[in-house]
């Protein structure tokens, strides 16, 4: 026999809801049966006393019916609790399989991170020092202090959609820098005062 889906075993068990109601209202009318022909059958009615055996014969096998329809009742909520049961247990695994898929991920997103943030510091500290060691040759005259202070606030601009995890005040947009921003207009500077070094007769 085939296994049967949870819709089809609640169908079945609304069947038998159905059934044990009738089995009820039959029970109900062999009980008025019988009270109603009670009297009749004590004083010698012999077809009073025919009803009344009709009708018990009519509860018991309603009492019967019942008793079966009951146990198979209970069977079948068994099984829709092994179904669910199962059902739930799949449902486990696949959630377990979809976790399982996004572990390398997040392990390589770990690993990117760490070499990013290494390298936005290198890169960081790196373009502070270059511009201290072209204001100490003379190409440009922007001045170590200033050359930070644009720096912070380039990053800052950058982590502001961050700013709530990293606990940042917020900045307007209108204060926002990019790094390319402050790099490019530096080295073109510089490059010019290196040039018109490199150009003059002295």
């Amino acid at each position: 026999m085939s296994k049967r889906s949870i819709e089809q075993l609640n169908e079945e068990l609304l069947q038998i809801d159905a059934d044990l109601a009738r089995l009820d209202e039959q029970e109900r009318e062999a009980e008025l049966g019988i009270d109603s022909f009670a009297l009749r059958a004590r004083r010698g009615d012999t077809n009073a006393q025919k009803q009344i055996e009709e009708y018990e014969a009519l509860r018991a096998t309603v009492s019967n019916s019942r008793r079966r329809m009951k146990a198979a009742r209970a069977s079948i909520d068994a099984e829709v609790q092994l179904v669910e049961t199962a059902a739930a247990a799949q449902a486990r695994k696949d959630k377990a399989r979809e976790a399982q898929k996004i572990l390398e991920t997040l392990r390589k997103r770990g690993t990117d991170i760490d070499a990013a943030l290494q390298k936005l510091v290198e890169d960081y500290t790196a373009i502070q020092a270059d511009m201290a060691v072209l204001c100490g040759l003379g190409a440009t005259k922007v001045n170590p202090e200033l050359v930070r202070a644009n720096c912070r606030r380039a990053m800052r601009s950058a982590l502001q959609p961050l700013r709530r995890d990293l606990e940042m005040s917020a900045m307007p947009p209108s204060q926002g820098r990019k790094f390319v921003q402050l790099v490019g207009p530096w080295a073109d500077g510089a490059e010019q005062t290196i040039n018109a070094i490199l150009k003059s007769g002295g």
